[in-house]
């Protein structure tokens, strides 16, 4: 499969199964794998590459939202990349 287009990469935020943000090549950067290139090589020249498990983010492609208080089922999905799903309970 071809890789998508970062700078059209589809992005939608939802709280408790409502959507709160969808965007079309949101994040600042547009190409992400940019960020990512630099980050490999500055760990990398530093003694301190990047290691399976790690955790990388590169921003957000919806902008800053805050969850409403108490508990709050969030979920993201980026492109044809997948979805994420994470719960707060209060």
């Amino acid at each position: 499969d071809p890789e998508p287009d970062l700078r059209t990469l589809s992005a939608t935020l939802c709280w408790n199964d409502q959507t709160v943000a969808r965007t079309v090549g949101g994040n600042p950067a547009q190409d992400l794998r940019r960020l990512v290139d630099w980050l490999i090589g500055h760990t990398a020249r530093r003694g301190l590459p990047l290691r399976a498990g790690q955790i990388v983010t590169t921003g957000s492609c919806t902008g800053l939202l805050w969850a409403p208080e108490g508990g709050v089922n969030v979920q993201g999905r980026l492109g044809p990349w997948g979805e994420v799903e994470l719960v707060f309970n209060r």
